[in-house]
Formats: C-alpha cells, sequence, structure tokens
C-alpha cells in the first residue's frame, strides 16, 4: 500500500462524510439519502421477519463506516 493513502493509515478519516458525498456526487444525492433507505429496508426486513415491534428490535451493526445509519433508527 501506498503512504499515500490515507485510508492505510486512519480508521476513518476525517473527511468521510465529505470523500463518500463527492464520489457519489454524480447522482445528485449525498449519503444520507442512502442511509434512509437502508434503514427503511431494514425497518421492513424486520417487520416481515415477525418482529412488529420493531422499536424493540436489537440491531448488530458491523463494517458500518462513521455510522451514518444510527440515529435513524
Amino acid at each position: 500500500m501506498s503512504d499515500e493513502n490515507r485510508w492505510a493509515r486512519e480508521a476513518y478519516p476525517d473527511q468521510y462524510r465529505q470523500d463518500v458525498n463527492q464520489s457519489i456526487g454524480f447522482a445528485g444525492v449525498d449519503m444520507d439519502m442512502f442511509a434512509r433507505g437502508k434503514v427503511e429496508n431494514m425497518l421492513d426486513i424486520l417487520r416481515e421477519q415477525s418482529a412488529p415491534e420493531v422499536e424493540n428490535a436489537t440491531c448488530l451493526d458491523i463494517g458500518c463506516g462513521i455510522g451514518a445509519m444510527h440515529a435513524m433508527l
């Protein structure tokens, strides 16, 4: 790996959100829009899997970047 690659040095660089938004900027939306969609899908799946009280469900979030979905859950 190159020493110039800050992802090799830092768990999550300070500009994570900015980097993601820049990489998806062509779509005209930001990472929060995608996070909201993921949350809605996850809640739908929980409801379909016999978890009618989704508000009390427990989830394990692994490999989630900076946790952009946490506040929405």
